[in-house]
């Protein structure tokens, strides 16, 4: 309850100070026109700025959201890979058993040595050449899945740079306070170069 009777405070002070700002910038439109005229338009492009921030960091969650999304689907696939693999492995295994069962009876008949040699290594060719494409199926699945871990990082970066940007930009009295004092400024110089 404090905090929201301090949030609705800082609200009436906060559009206070605009409505003070907006009176004294029709005082100094009065006084000073170029003055005012160059605190509008700072107004103006700080506004602007705010929704090209604003506009920015929604794309960027947009990005985060489709990368994440790609990764997961990505793990998901690398998932089943490995298990295809694990498999292929098994029946690798199983098939090395099987061939030197055969070597042994074929080492029995002499008549279908050559026969069960060349078969076997067939075999063993065909499955190493298939076990070596999943592997390298898995290993680039398992780069994407980094580069676009990566990716994601960035984008995070990237989000966080924005949005303590769109911060600074969102305290309009801050802005008017540093548009005062470069103003001031600039009406120094102005004073300096009259006097010469």
């Amino acid at each position: 309850m404090d905090e929201d009777s301090s949030g609705t405070s800082y609200e009436v002070e906060s559009s206070a100070k605009k409505a003070m700002a907006a009176d004294r910038l029709a005082e100094l439109a009065l006084i000073d026109p170029k003055r005012a005229k160059r605190i509008l338009a700072n107004r103006q492009s700080a506004a602007r700025s705010k929704e090209r921030k604003t506009r920015y960091t929604g794309e960027l969650e947009k990005k985060v959201q489709t990368l994440q999304n790609e990764a997961t689907t990505l793990s998901a696939q690398i998932t089943v890979l490995q298990r295809d693999s694990n498999g292929l492995t098994s029946e690798n295994k199983e098939l090395k058993l099987k061939l030197q069962a055969m070597e042994q009876q074929a080492h029995l008949r002499d008549g279908t040595i050559l026969a069960n040699r060349q078969s076997a290594a067939r075999s063993k060719e065909r499955k190493t050449r298939y076990t070596g494409e999943l592997e390298k199926k898995v290993l680039t699945l398992q780069n994407e899945a980094t580069a676009l871990s990566a990716q994601i990082t960035v984008l995070h970066s990237d989000q966080e740079v924005v949005e303590k940007k769109a911060t600074n930009i969102c305290c309009p009295s801050l802005c008017f306070s540093s548009d005062e004092d470069e103003d001031e400024d600039e009406d120094d110089d102005d004073d300096e170069e009259s006097s010469k």
